[in-house]
């Protein structure tokens, strides 16, 4: 269910979308060691949230842009086949409970551009038993260039904060360890583009 609506002669835009998803024998992929994975059954499944975004012009070229995403999104029943494990009332893994962002963006009219984003993902865990993940994070990128006629060039800086996170985890043997690959850290770099 949702609603787009447009407000000030269109120089504020807002766009609401509500769901709630009930899913029976959901899969589940689970890593064993670095090569090899199975497929699980969750016997039930239930999610809802909602997606804002809101996008308002005060100015000639000037956008103010804000979203915001949050979602529940929980094993109803997971008993795993010819095991003891059960993950009843756990979060399903590498989904981000929320995230947000606010971003200004200058677009010139001869084709210069900037915009500065400032993003927040919430904590999520790696595995069904929901016993290690990622804490909460926020990253601040940012792009200033020029665009005319389909070429561009810009300059570019992501997670200008150089904050530390990590994406995603792998079971890594015996033990619990487990195998994971740090988020893409400060970048600095230039674009080219060109549009046919």
């Amino acid at each position: 269910m949702g609603a787009k609506s447009e407000w000030l002669d269109g120089r504020m835009i807002a766009n609401l979308a509500l769901y709630y998803i009930l899913v029976d024998d959901f899969q589940v992929t689970r890593r064993v060691g670095l090569t090899s994975f199975t497929v699980l059954n969750a016997q039930a499944v239930t999610s809802r949230g909602l997606d804002l975004d809101v996008v308002a012009r005060p100015l000639e070229g000037l956008d103010l842009i804000a979203g915001l995403g949050y979602i529940d999104a929980r094993f109803d029943r997971f008993r795993v086949a010819r095991t003891s494990e059960r993950f009843d009332g756990n979060d399903i893994q590498l989904v981000l409970p929320y995230t947000f962002s606010v971003a200004m963006q200058y677009r010139h009219r001869h084709g210069g551009f900037a915009r500065v984003e400032y993003q927040g993902l919430g904590g999520y865990s790696f595995f069904e038993d929901n016993a290690r993940g990622q804490t909460a994070y926020e990253l601040l990128n940012a792009r200033v260039g020029y665009e005319r006629a389909g070429i561009g060039v810009s300059l570019f800086a992501k997670n200008l904060e150089d904050t530390g996170y990590f994406p995603f985890a792998l079971p890594g043997g015996p033990g619990g360890t487990i195998l994971t690959t740090p988020g893409e850290p400060r970048t600095f770099g230039i674009m080219v583009s060109a549009r046919f």
